[in-house]
């Protein structure tokens, strides 16, 4: 948890529960009314399990992306046997990763051109219309 005083915060007691700002308070050893802000994250601590009729499946709160990831990266390369094999490739293979799942809806800095122009380029650039800039316009 990171705890800060900003002078530009608005009262947080108009934004959070007062039972929230009580349990805050008393493990920081602080009064409720010396929080200026803070940011919380709550993480889920049970184990992993096992699961499915044969045992195939893995439930996990922390795995879903790190195995998305991770075979999104392993397909990439294993779709290039050997390096001949992109000699006259046409296409742009990639691979767009996150930071989270919710990276488009929780953040607003998050909602950044960078992604659709660059696929967008990728488009114009296959379809043999290259431009001076790379930017989208």
């Amino acid at each position: 948890m990171c705890m800060c005083v900003c002078p530009a915060a608005s009262r947080v007691a108009e934004h959070h529960h007062p039972l929230l700002l009580d349990l805050l308070a008393q493990e920081l050893k602080i009064q409720p009314k010396d929080i200026e802000d803070f940011e919380l994250q709550i993480c889920d601590t049970q184990p992993s399990a096992i699961g499915g009729a044969l045992g195939e499946f893995i439930y996990s709160g922390r795995l879903d992306n790190l195995c998305s990831t991770y075979q999104s990266l392993v397909a990439l390369t294993d779709s290039t046997p050997d390096e001949k094999s992109l000699e006259f490739e046409r296409n742009v293979r990639l691979v767009v990763l996150f930071d989270h799942e919710e990276v488009r809806v929780s953040r607003p800095t998050a909602c950044s051109r960078t992604t659709p122009c660059c696929v967008a380029y990728f488009a114009r650039t296959r379809a043999g219309v290259v431009t001076d800039s790379w930017l989208c316009s």
